[in-house]
């Protein structure tokens, strides 16, 4: 079972700063509150298929949202360190990587790397647009 206690302890058994760990609840984010949207949010709420769900709306904006975040968190930490970062790589949380990565300088980071939304792996220089826009 995941639990916060568990989750902040991998985190420090692999050498993460306690300021750079956030552990949320849910892939769920508030949705804008427009009138714009009032009629697409009651028809995915009877929706048939996931994609047309609400579900899958507050999952996806749930995603966007923590996508966010994590490179908020990047940036925090390159001006902490007032130096930027070569490479991100970001997988999300609820995949399961069963043999380490090759060191970023032996990738050919010209060329993002890129798994549907699972798993990014490009030059810093492009991650807020590739990975948030």
């Amino acid at each position: 079972e995941a639990t916060v206690e568990r989750l902040a302890a991998a985190a420090a058994f692999v050498g993460a700063r306690r300021r750079n760990v956030r552990i949320l609840e849910g892939p769920s984010f508030d949705l804008p509150k427009c009138p714009n949207y009032e009629e697409a949010y009651a028809q995915r709420r009877k929706a048939r298929g996931h994609t047309q769900s609400m579900d899958h709306l507050l999952s996806l904006a749930g995603q966007l949202s923590h996508r966010m975040g994590c490179m908020e968190m990047i940036a925090q930490e390159e001006e902490a360190r007032r130096e930027k970062y070569e490479a991100v790589i970001l997988v999300r949380a609820d995949m399961t990587v069963y043999m380490p990565f090759k060191p970023p300088c032996m990738y050919n980071l010209d060329l993002p790397r890129r798994a549907h939304d699972y798993v990014f792996m490009l030059r810093r220089s492009k991650a807020d647009d590739v990975i948030v826009k």
